[in-house]
This record gives C-alpha cells, structure tokens and sequence, in this order.
C-alpha cells in the first residue's frame, strides 16, 4: 500500500483591500533571490527599492513596500518590479528577507509600513483548505 501524503497549498493573496502598485526598479548587490512578500526600503539617492533591513543603517531601515512577485538576481544590478506602496497586505505572506519569513515583523515594522499608507492586517484566509 503506498504512503499518503498531504499537501498543504496555500492560494491566499498577499494584497488585501485598495492595494496600490508603482512600477520600480529594485536594486541588488549580487546574486540574490527576494521572495514574494518581501518588506522593501526605498534609496532616497538612486530612486531605486533596495532591501529592508532591520539592522542596516539609513534607507534601508525604514520600510515603504512589499514586493509582490518574486525576484531574482544572478549578479549585482536592478531588476523592474511593482511593489504594493499602499493599501492592506496580509501579515502572514511579510517577509524579511534576513530572516526568511515574517517572525520580526513587530509593531514597529508595522508601524512604519502604515506611515507609508501600508495597513498591515492579521487575517485568517477562511477559504483555505487544511486538510493537515
């Protein structure tokens, strides 16, 4: 008799209510490959979205966006994206890419994100199958 398996898909969108999108250029410093759903920082100098870091220092530590499809960098350069700048995103799809997910989304992240017109919002998808 073979094995079952269970196979969690998760279809739940990451944008929410009167989401807002820009056309942008996100900047990488080499290879590197940024998940949907990860917290962007804005480069006041080159104009370009750059990665979100906590620790970091400057633009990169405040957050502005969320990047709403996956993108990948096979060396240092700028890719085009169309990050949500606004509107309600939904706390569970966050990601920072340090981290690899959103456990160090607090408050404070949250915060900031509504400062720049993101609404951060704690749903349960209740369409979404468990069938764990």
């Amino acid at each position: 008799m073979g094995n079952i398996n269970i196979t969690q898909i998760d279809n739940t969108p990451l944008s929410g209510l009167n989401a807002v999108f820009r056309d942008a250029l996100l900047t990488a410093a080499g290879a590197v490959t940024y998940a949907k759903g990860t917290i962007l920082a804005f480069n006041t100098a080159t104009k370009k979205f750059i990665e979100y870091k906590p620790a970091g220092a400057g633009d990169e530590t405040i957050p502005v966006a969320i990047l709403t499809t996956e993108s990948v960098f096979a060396g240092a350069g700028d890719a085009a994206i169309r990050p949500q700048v606004g509107g309600e995103v939904r706390l569970a799809k966050l990601i920072i890419h340090a981290d690899g997910d959103n456990s160090n989304v607090d408050a404070g992240v949250i915060q900031a994100l509504q400062d720049y017109n993101v609404t951060v919002v704690d749903a349960a998808q209740l369409s979404a199958q468990d069938n764990g």
